[in-house]
């Protein structure tokens, strides 16, 4: 090659590169977002005394305890324990109220679309409020199972499941992504690979902005896995991952882990197999949700490209268009704190399906290495307990190529965008993956 077409794939690999940097902080939530927890309040309705504020939250213990003389004293100077109070709760896009009559203490709590009506009797209206929340926290677990599952199908950010930042969807995406979409020269035929049968070690970052129904937020993942080969049956592998998690929903912060292990096995030279399990749990002080679940999936990866005339199109040897296939199936468990437990009892089958098209651009980075750029759709499909949503779409676009670094040859270094959609759901997401 000569000096000037170096020159010239070097400019092309860097274009590639910095389109994608540029890409990954374009966000869908410019506009600002609303309050995680908001309550709509009301007091001495029909006097003289009668007036309104909406307030939000971003804890959910202090929208619960929005009732208390203190919080209303700061909202209107003129309010006294007298008077009666209406609260129309959002918690979390899940309708609520908690209501005092005029001259009572009783704390009435009503969520509609689930039938309940509790009411808590103190010696003050704080004492009322005080009862009310330590039921939540110590005997409504029953109540909190119905709240928690009601949560995952009408709030667009619950944690455990019902939307693509939940610990349900980190899940199937961690089975799908190591099986399905895998793009490391363990996995598959790969013609002209040079270190196909290693052991590696794969670190990831993937940072984004998210818009869901009226809110907005931002995730950070850090999908750490290992790759163990099997040399007595060839082309075999065992992975082992952790994918942490971290969630900024409006100001809560919302936390998860997902330990979890694959077994890959070729069927065939170009289609593998692999069965994963994996656990998670989940857990924010703020959004007042905790929450573990199990899951076992089946993925399938096809490599349709040895099948096609890709050099009659124009297309490297080393082309793959690779169909990924998934089922699984995921619920959540009982778990326990203390005194307390509880079950919101989500039960989900899980359908994931994509294409990938990767090919080697006939560009060098990095020394003499092939830049590559793996494209790819994908399609989730949750069958079972009604979510927010219940399908959603995936479009990524990365760029790669082994280096040398430190004496060592990598697997793999890229870099990549994801854009997820669904109803009232967007997100962008930015991906630094390192293998070797």
């Amino acid at each position: 090659m000569s000096k000037n077409s170096k020159h010239k794939g070097r400019s092309w690999a860097g274009l590639l590169l910095l389109t994608v940097l540029c890409i990954v902080p374009v966000s869908p939530t410019e506009t600002l977002g609303a309050d995680l927890f908001t309550v709509d309040v009301v007091i001495g309705q029909g006097t003289a005394y009668m007036d309104s504020h909406v307030r939000g939250f971003s804890r959910a213990e202090d929208v619960m305890r929005f009732a208390e003389s203190g919080p209303l004293n700061a909202i209107f100077p003129t309010y006294d324990d007298s008077l009666a109070v209406v609260g129309d709760i959002n918690f979390r896009g899940l309708d609520m109220r908690a209501q005092f009559e005029k001259d009572s203490t009783v704390l009435h709590f009503q969520v509609e679309s689930l039938n309940i009506d509790k009411s808590f009797m103190g010696a003050t209206r704080d004492d009322s409020v005080d009862e009310f929340v330590d039921f939540l926290e110590k005997d409504g677990a029953s109540i909190l199972d119905r709240i928690q599952k009601e949560l995952a199908r009408v709030s667009p950010v619950d944690p455990i499941a019902g939307n693509p930042n939940s610990l349900q969807s980190t899940l199937l995406n961690s089975a799908f992504n190591d099986g399905g979409f895998a793009t490391d020269r363990t996995t598959l035929h790969d013609p002209g690979g040079t270190h196909g049968t290693t052991n590696l070690i794969g670190l990831q970052i993937n940072g984004g902005s998210f818009k869901a129904g009226g809110f907005r937020g931002t995730s950070l993942t850090a999908p750490l896995k290992y790759t163990l080969k099997l040399d007595r049956w060839p082309g075999t592998k065992l992975t082992f991952k952790l994918p942490l998690t971290y969630v900024d929903i409006e100001g809560a912060d919302v936390y998860s882990v997902a330990p979890g292990a694959g077994l890959t096995v070729p069927i065939m030279q170009n289609w593998a197999v692999t069965a994963s399990l994996a656990y998670g749990l989940t857990g924010s002080y703020d959004a007042a949700s905790v929450g573990q679940i199990i899951g076992g999936s089946m993925t399938s990866k096809y490599n349709l490209a040895e099948h096609l005339p890709v050099g009659n199109l124009g297309l490297s040897k080393r082309t793959k268009i690779v169909l990924g296939n998934m089922i699984g199936r995921y619920q959540t468990l009982k778990l326990s704190i203390g005194d307390y437990s509880f079950n919101p009892d989500i039960r989900n089958t899980a359908f994931k399906n994509g294409v990938m098209f990767s090919h080697p651009l006939g560009l060098k980075i990095f020394g003499d290495h092939n830049l590559e750029v793996d494209a790819s759709y994908a399609h989730t499909y949750l069958a079972g307990t009604d979510l927010y949503l219940n399908h959603f779409h995936e479009l990524s676009l990365s760029v790669g190529s082994p280096i040398d670094f430190l004496g060592f040859l990598t697997d793999k270094l890229s870099l990549g965008v994801t854009y997820t959609f669904g109803r009232d759901y967007d997100s962008v997401t930015g991906n630094l993956g390192y293998t070797f």
